[in-house]
């Protein structure tokens, strides 16, 4: 059994960065009690460090990279649905759930489009964290779509700044 993980502090912040020197501990083994046991072997291919420099197997890299320009298109295209439906949402002209409908309807097709099963599990893995965002129902309707506009701007500032060389600031 193969299985591509990556750990990308960039495009999930809650994955801490791994620091000059340090090292990373990460567990493999059953996702649950209930899984037979393999036996699994972990194998380093490649790093994209924070000033855009990279070790490792060249194709690693740049698929680390092209994870990132997907997941920047993908976030891009989300906010821009959120500012184009926002008046509408607020105004009440749209509900809650028809706001996460279309988003949801553009994040199928664009993951459709892809072919490479990681990028579509990667559109999916940031939609669902839009969308959990807008679905707050204990929030009004115009903070929820402030917050998810928030996280993606945040998110998306991080990734123009680890994708920025060393000693620049992306905008």
């Amino acid at each position: 059994m193969v299985d591509d993980g990556f750990h990308d502090s960039v495009l999930f912040g809650n994955q801490k960065p791994i620091g000059p020197g340090a090292q990373a501990t990460v567990a493999v083994g059953p996702l649950s009690l209930d899984e037979p046991v393999f036996v699994r072997s972990v194998v380093f291919h490649a790093a994209v460090f924070a000033d855009g420099s990279t070790f490792g197997d060249p194709v690693w890299a740049a698929r680390i990279q092209r994870r990132r320009m997907s997941a920047m298109e993908a976030l891009d295209a989300e906010l821009a649905t959120l500012i184009a439906l926002a008046p509408r949402a607020t105004g009440g002209a749209i509900t809650r759930e028809a706001l996460v409908g279309q988003l949801r309807s553009e994040m199928i097709e664009r993951r459709d489009r892809e072919s490479d099963q990681d990028l579509r599990g990667l559109i999916e893995a940031l939609h669902s964290t839009v969308a959990a965002n807008l679905a707050a129902v204990d929030k009004p309707f115009g903070e929820s779509i402030d917050r998810a506009k928030s996280e993606i701007r945040g998110r998306r500032a991080r990734m123009a700044n680890a994708a920025a060389p060393a000693g620049s600031s992306a905008q």
